[in-house]
């Protein structure tokens, strides 16, 4: 058996099996169990009553205090006039500061980390 397989005849044998096996994959949970469409033995049948513990259903599905106005702030120390603000000095803080100081807007840059920054990468 001296026949060669040139790579165009390998990736056509490969693409027709990836296929296949993709094709089984699909249709192997089509059928049915023996024929019947009943569930498996010592399956507990669906029910709609919410769980042993479960909060009354109230209709309600978020937190109303975060929609709730928050105390004003009275404690302001300093009032900066600025162009733009950027809060943050992480990459897309970086890139946001360093391109609008180009642009020549004035520019706050805004970190909660004092000290040096080690970047990675």
């Amino acid at each position: 058996m001296n026949k060669k397989v040139s790579r165009r005849d390998f990736m056509k044998g490969a693409a027709v099996g990836a296929v296949g096996i993709a094709a089984a994959g699909l249709f192997a949970g089509c059928g049915t169990a023996a024929g019947g469409s009943s569930p498996t033995p010592g399956t507990p049948e669906p029910t709609t009553d919410p769980p042993t513990g479960a909060p009354e259903n109230s209709g309600v599905w978020y937190d109303a205090q975060y929609f709730a106005k928050p105390d004003p702030i009275t404690d302001i120390a300093e009032t900066v006039e600025c162009d733009v603000c950027v809060i943050g000095a992480g990459n897309g803080g970086c890139v946001a500061a360093i391109s609008a100081a180009d642009a020549g807007a004035s520019v706050v840059w805004v970190e909660k980390n004092a000290g040096r920054s080690l970047g990675r990468g």
